[in-house]
Parts: C-alpha cells; structure tokens; sequence
C-alpha cells in the first residue's frame, strides 16, 4: 500500500514538472524562470519602432497599427481571439495613456459603407488633422458583439466612436456615422475633430 502512495505521488510529481515545462510556468524552486522585465520599448509603440502594420501582440491578442500617420495618431485594429474585452480594453488604454495620446473605441464592420469611406480617406490631410491625439482601437463589430453586453457598450450603429478612461471604461461620449452626410473626407472629418476635442 505504501510503495503504491509512493508511486502516485511519484507520477503527480512527473506530471506536474512535465506540465511546467511545457506551460512555461516557473516552479517555486527555479527563481531563474522569472519573465524578463518589460521594456518601454517592447511595451509600447515608439518613433523608432516601425508603426506600419507593426505587430503590437501583449496579452495573446493581435492589436495591429495601422494608422498612416503614426507619428501623429494611433490606429490598432485588434483581432477577438478568446480574450475578454475588458482585458484588451485596458491594456490598450494603458499604452494610449504612456503615449500621451487620447483613447477611443471604433466599432466598424467591412460590410460597413461609411466604415470603408473612413478607411479609404485616412491619408485625407483633413481625416490626419482630425485624428491627431489618438489612440484609436479599432474592433471588428461581428467578432465583439457578444462580450460587449460584459463591456457597457451599447453600438446603436457602425461606424460608432466612443471615447474610453485610461482603465479603459466608457466616458458615456459616443459619435456615430449619422453625425455626417455623406461618406467625404470633407464631411467626416470636421464632426469626428469636434468629437475627439471634447467639443
């Protein structure tokens, strides 16, 4: 009977350092296996980094920049993989607040007309002025919906902008696609300047 207690906690033991190894998971014996301490460089977007389709991955998610000013504004669209919103929501928070730039959410569909007018004019110099100061998270409506009720989000249509806190939470300031006429540079970029101005 004991050398068979013996075997089992031999085999628990095996099991638990094989799941270790292969987790990554640091055992309490091994103070060597510590995460290497984060970098600004490697937390944050920086001039120096390359911010054309750089991939900015933190926590297990894909957050790409694809913004055509980088030295001016921050455009991430980030892709739903399983991790909770909130989760992303205040890791993107966090960067836009070291970056000393302004956080909003954009809730777009590539189904969307105005949403694919807004991307096709961002190089627009009017649509560059208007989004300076930003940090933009750029998500996919048909991937989120269904974490957004966990969120405080309510989209009553797309393109829909809200403006978040460095914890990542809505502020309640939202602008929609119905805040323009038609689907211009012209158009859309005077109301989306006033709305990230705070006016």
């Amino acid at each position: 009977m004991r050398l068979k207690k013996l075997s089992i906690l031999s085999a628990l033991l095996f099991f638990t350092l094989a799941c270790q190894a292969v987790t990554g998971t640091p055992t309490p014996a091994s103070p060597t296996s510590q995460p290497a301490p984060k970098t600004q460089e490697s937390a944050l977007l920086t001039e120096e980094s390359e911010p054309a389709q750089a991939n900015l991955t933190e926590l297990g998610y894909e957050a790409t920049n694809v913004s055509t000013a980088p030295d001016k504004f921050v455009l991430v669209k980030i892709v739903s993989n399983g991790i909770p919103l909130g989760d992303v929501l205040y890791a993107e928070a966090q960067k836009a607040t070291a970056l000393g730039l302004n956080p909003f959410v954009d809730f777009y569909a590539d189904w969307c007309p105005p949403c694919r007018a807004i991307e096709s004019a961002m190089d627009d110099e009017r649509m560059i002025d208007a989004f300076t100061g930003t940090y933009i998270i750029q998500l996919n409506f048909d991937e989120w919906e269904r974490q957004l009720s966990d969120t405080g989000f309510y989209v009553p249509g797309i393109p829909a902008y809200y403006e978040i806190d460095s914890e990542g939470f809505s502020t309640g300031r939202m602008i929609t696609g119905g805040a323009w006429g038609e689907d211009t540079a012209a158009n859309i970029a005077p109301p989306l300047k006033a709305f990230f101005a705070g006016e």
